[in-house]
């Protein structure tokens, strides 16, 4: 059965031994983005802060972290865990109306003073201002009446306006319609959801799929949903914090500086803001934050990103065996494996996956005796398997992502392909990979498993 709200997740973390629960008073712009800094890529469990000074709620971070606590919340095998994504993910279940729900707790209308309630860190030195960073934003297209919903950056800027970006369809094009009749556009930004129905907001869908659908696919039971207090727009009936309001129509100002998931700080001259109406919590609610540039914010969409360039690429090239977007770099960079029969495959391979996804900027490929997960094996590839003279593909004048600061201004970026593969026929033995038996690997994980190693 799936876990109804974040809460649920979090007792299920704690009883799993994978949340750290800190006791302490900390201060929400010190101690508790100093301590999410310093484990950002660690394999640390989840964190609860749960005594913050000046305010009564908790902040918590990291919960979807690692694999293994994104199998915990889809209550799946983490051996298994691409093929039942796959399987699940068209599934879909549509979501169901509720008449009230927990979030409804607490609504205030008058009065708003969003730092005031809402614990929400200055994360980085040289951000501006405090950000929400797991806001999932919920738009409507003021025509055919669709919700659309991802999370985005979020700027607090008064007591009741906020900077919202949005740079991406389908949010955009709707913003893009309301602005044309010079019309608000209503919106919800909701903190604190349930696991898979967070991922859910940031996972690739295929054209025509509703996100709520499939999380309620992804979770085997619908997404139970309200009507919001003072806008047209359904949210999640468990979320911890919905923020109500209007995105106004021409006003645009600068977003920034605000340390992004890549790792710099990027400024925006052109986002828009939102007037807030009304804010909807739980009692004691729980904030949830996603520290930039943090083995979190690369699984919430490298995972299922990376499922689907994979699939792609097999489809086309059988024998590549893995795929996977490189640590800390926000889908720029890319390692794959191949048990290549020819020469040719590889660069063929390079080439579809630097053009297979837009953000792909560096892409390695190694042979399957690499494992594509570990740094050192890569970096050792690189090292042994790999001369730049020969082994170098690049393009150039191509789009990149935004999000690159050493591309244009125009987002036009090169990229850059490198074979680290062994040469087939020839005097192959140089490059074997040393190990140890096979019966002594076995016995050793054995007795490491009985000594708690």
């Amino acid at each position: 059965m799936a876990f109804k709200d974040i809460r649920a997740f979090i007792d299920y973390l704690k009883k799993q031994n994978e949340l750290l629960v800190i006791t302490d008073e900390v201060d929400k712009d010190i101690e508790v983005p100093g301590i999410m800094r310093a484990w950002a890529f660690e394999k640390r469990p989840a964190i609860l802060f749960n005594n913050l000074r000046g305010y009564k709620n908790s902040i918590v971070s990291n919960i979807l972290g690692s694999n293994k606590r994104l199998a915990m919340a889809l209550e799946a095998d983490e051996k298994d865990l691409i093929n039942e994504y796959l399987t699940r993910r068209d599934s879909l279940i549509p979501p169901k109306l509720k008449d009230d729900g927990p979030v409804k707790d607490v609504i205030v209308k008058k009065e708003i003073d969003i730092a005031r309630m809402i614990p929400v860190p200055i994360h980085h030195e040289k951000d501006v201002n405090p950000y929400i960073t797991s806001g999932v934003l919920f738009l409507k297209d003021p025509e055919s009446e669709k919700q659309s919903l991802g999370i985005h950056r979020i700027q607090l800027i008064g007591a009741n306006r906020l900077v919202v970006s949005i740079r991406n369809p389908p949010s955009s094009v709707y913003l893009s319609k309301a602005g044309q009749k010079g019309k608000p556009l209503e919106a919800a930004i909701v903190v604190g959801l349930e696991p898979v129905t967070w991922f859910s907001s940031v996972i690739w869908s295929p054209a025509g799929y509703d996100k709520l659908d499939m999380a309620g696919g992804l979770r085997g039971e619908p997404v139970e949903m309200v009507q919001c207090t003072t806008v047209d727009l359904k949210v999640p009936a468990t979320a911890e914090v919905v923020i109500e309001g209007r995105v106004m129509p021409g006003e645009r100002v600068v977003d920034g500086p605000f340390g992004e998931v890549l790792g710099c700080y990027k400024i925006f001259f052109d986002h828009p803001v939102m007037e807030v109406s009304c804010i909807m919590h739980r009692k004691n609610f729980i904030f949830q934050d996603l520290m930039p540039w943090s083995r979190e914010s690369d699984m919430l969409v490298e995972f299922s990103y990376g499922v689907e360039v994979y699939k792609d690429l097999k489809k086309i090239i059988p024998s590549i065996t893995g795929f996977h977007f490189l640590e800390g770099t926000s889908m720029l960079n890319a390692a794959m494996s191949i048990n290549k029969k020819s020469e040719g495959e590889v660069k063929r391979a390079l080439y579809l996956a630097l053009n297979l996804n837009p953000n792909i900027k560096n892409v390695i490929v190694v042979d399957d005796d690499v494992d594509i997960y570990n740094m050192v094996e890569l970096n050792w590839a690189l090292a042994t398997r790999f001369q730049p003279e020969r082994d170098i593909i690049i393009l150039s004048d191509v789009q990149g992502p935004f999000i690159d600061p050493s591309s244009r201004e125009d987002f036009v970026t090169a990229k850059m392909g490198i074979d680290a593969t062994k040469p087939l026929g020839g005097d192959i033995g140089k490059f074997e990979k040393i190990r140890v038996k096979p019966e002594a690997e076995k016995r050793a994980r054995e007795l490491l498993k009985k000594y708690g190693g």
